[in-house]
């Protein structure tokens, strides 16, 4: 029942978990690629928080440095550290992309990196560097086809020109060659550089003194497809600068009120900071008092983000417009208010503050109990599967072992009975034979033309049994090396059957370093299969091959010979039925392939467990 009801307890503490921390971004369940779009968004918006919010959720994503997406993380991140002013982390992040830009052979980002370097350089004050650095990357960029970073190069070369020169038309042409370059290009990349592109021709317009409402729908327009909203109020900012130009202050107001709207609307604070301070000073210039002391209240309420906001705004603004010393007692009275209001908001804040951190500890707490409980749970369970896994390890190493005493057992027998039989067959039988024929040769006894046929077989009687015993009674010396063993085997069945048999051994240092239990098993499969070769298979030619692997030891031995006939009449032989059993205890595998009047191939296949297995254990014959 305890145990029930903390679990309960254990779920509604989850619950207000998940109530309490509704408000964070689940940007985590979109694909990599969304998240990455989404971060690059925020740098070009300029929205420092979202985008360090965004940074810190990339930065935990483990991206595979070969991959593409590695290679823009690094650009985004580089980006970032760039728009915040962080130069030196901006530098080590490119030299990171560079660096694996080229090992990947990607130029693209080469180009990037290039580019970046540049822009970083330039802002620590060195302008003939940055001309450097992004003349490279144009010239790459240009042969890779990358077309923003091209244009963001030959603009980053006119700005630096832009000062110096007094042709506006050659000017002009420059930037909209440029422009036009990457116009109808989509994405929040090219957005931002069909903006800065037309924002640079507008300072060119704005030196020259020239009327550059023409391109005002354009800035619009892009600001609206790229649901930059920012960019729109900033261009809306950026031309009253014109109207001012032609001493059109109404206009200039109205640009500046509609660029206030669209601020506001999207809580952009720095171009709020920025449009209150313009307007203030024309309101100012106008000689409207009270409307300039609004608006210079509202420029240190938005470059604010303390808690004493409104306090500070209204001090800070009565300093800096101490000229305007004729203010009423009302506007005084109004500072007084809401200095009082900014103190009783900062408590209420407190409160809430204090309030929201103890709910936040209890979840927190909760949270933490549950995660306790699972993982000692989880703990249990995974201790369970490993007990589970060690006891069924310890099986199987127990069969195989078991079975690695049955072949070395059964090998040791085997050994001894191959040498009684041969001992057999050579003492007794052959023996006997011989002495049955030399009996039957005393020319006294019988005629030898009645008894020669009788002679002949009992020839032929011993030499199959001396040549079957020396089959038997064939040990293994351990002075030779095992190659060489093998290499004399087949050259010994050459000779004696006229089978042209090659011999393939690769490698031989390992063949030759193989225990002596698995040689002893080697040997014996290659002489029972060489065996039937010179008894069934009519063969003319032959070859053996040894091969040693990662995954195990590789056996296979074929003729040109009668093929399908020779494997039926070998197929049920004890010498094969012996083999299979053997392989069967080292878990190996044992194939036969043959075709009437087409050859015939077997196949042996130890694993290299196997032998390690004999190896460790140390088993000798």
């Amino acid at each position: 029942m305890k145990r029930f009801k903390r679990k309960i307890l254990c779920l509604l503490y989850s619950l207000l978990l998940v109530l309490g921390l509704s408000s964070i971004s689940t940007i985590r369940a979109n694909p990599i690629d969304s998240m990455l779009n989404l971060f690059e968004q925020s740098i070009l918006r300029y929205d420092v928080e979202n985008s360090l919010k965004l940074y810190k959720q990339i930065d935990t994503i483990e991206i595979l440095e070969h991959d593409e997406q590695h290679l823009k993380q690094l650009w985004l991140k580089s980006s970032y550290y760039y728009h915040t002013g962080h130069i030196d982390e901006s530098l080590e992040i490119v030299k990171e992309l560079k660096h694996f830009a080229e090992a990947n052979s990607d130029s693209t980002f080469i180009a990037r990196a290039l580019y970046r370097t540049g822009t970083l350089l330039f802002s620590i004050g060195k302008p003939d560097l940055y001309k450097e650095y992004i003349g490279k990357a144009k010239e790459i960029a240009y042969n890779v086809g990358d077309t923003i970073i091209y244009a963001r190069c030959g603009m980053g070369e006119l700005n630096l020109k832009n000062p110096h020169s007094e042709d506006f038309e050659a000017m002009k042409e420059a930037y909209l060659e440029y422009f036009h370059l990457v116009e109808n290009i989509i994405g929040a990349e090219a957005y931002d550089t069909q903006l800065a592109l037309l924002f640079n021709l507008n300072l060119v317009y704005q030196k020259h003194l020239k009327d550059f409402s023409e391109y005002y729908p354009k800035i619009f327009s892009i600001s609206n497809i790229a649901k930059r909203q920012d960019t729109y109020a900033g261009g809306l900012h950026r031309m009253h600068q014109d109207w001012l130009v032609k001493k059109d202050t109404a206009k200039a107001l109205d640009f500046l009120h509609k660029a206030y709207d669209i601020s506001q609307g999207i809580k952009e604070n720095n171009l709020l900071s920025l449009i209150s301070s313009d307007l203030s000073s024309i309101y100012h210039y106008q000689n409207n008092i009270e409307k300039a002391y609004e608006y210079a209240l509202k420029t240190t309420k938005y470059s604010q983000a303390k808690e004493d906001l409104y306090r500070k705004s209204a001090n800070n603004a009565l300093l800096k417009l101490s000229d305007f010393s004729d203010l009423s007692f009302e506007n005084k009275k109004l500072i007084r208010v809401n200095e009082l209001a900014a103190i009783n908001v900062r408590n209420l804040r407190m409160i809430n503050w204090g309030i929201g951190a103890f709910v936040l500890f209890g979840i927190l707490g909760g949270y933490f109990l549950f995660t306790q409980i699972q993982i000692k749970n989880d703990n249990k369970i995974i201790m369970a599967k490993q007990e589970a896994q060690l006891w069924n390890e310890r099986f199987i190493s127990a069969e195989k072992d078991k079975k690695l005493k049955i072949l070395t057992s059964f090998q040791q027998g085997q050994e001894i009975i191959r040498d009684r039989i041969a001992s057999v067959l050579h003492d007794k039988i052959a023996g006997g034979l011989a002495g049955t024929k030399l009996l039957l040769s005393n020319e006294n006894l019988i005629s030898q033309e009645k008894i020669k046929p009788i002679l002949n077989q009992l020839d032929e009687l011993y030499d199959y049994s001396r040549n079957l015993s020396h089959f038997y009674y064939d040990p293994i010396p351990e002075e030779i090396e095992f190659c060489e063993l093998i290499q004399k085997k087949i050259k010994q069945s050459s000779y004696n059957t006229g089978i042209n048999i090659q011999c393939i051994l690769f490698p031989k240092n390992k063949i030759n370093n193989l225990a002596p239990l698995i040689k002893t098993e080697v040997y014996r499969y290659i002489s029972e299969l060489i065996r039937n070769m010179e008894i069934h298979s009519k063969a003319t030619t032959g070859e053996v091959s040894i091969t040693y692997r990662e995954d195990g030891l590789y056996i296979i031995v074929t003729d040109n010979g009668v093929g399908k006939s020779s494997q039926a009449e070998s197929q049920d032989g004890i010498g094969l039925q012996i083999i299979l059993k053997r392989l069967a205890l080292l878990n190996g595998d044992f194939e036969i392939n043959a075709e009437e009047k087409k050859g015939y191939s077997c196949s042996i296949f130890i694993p290299e467990e196997a032998m390690n297995k004999i190896t460790q254990t140390k088993v000798h014959v």
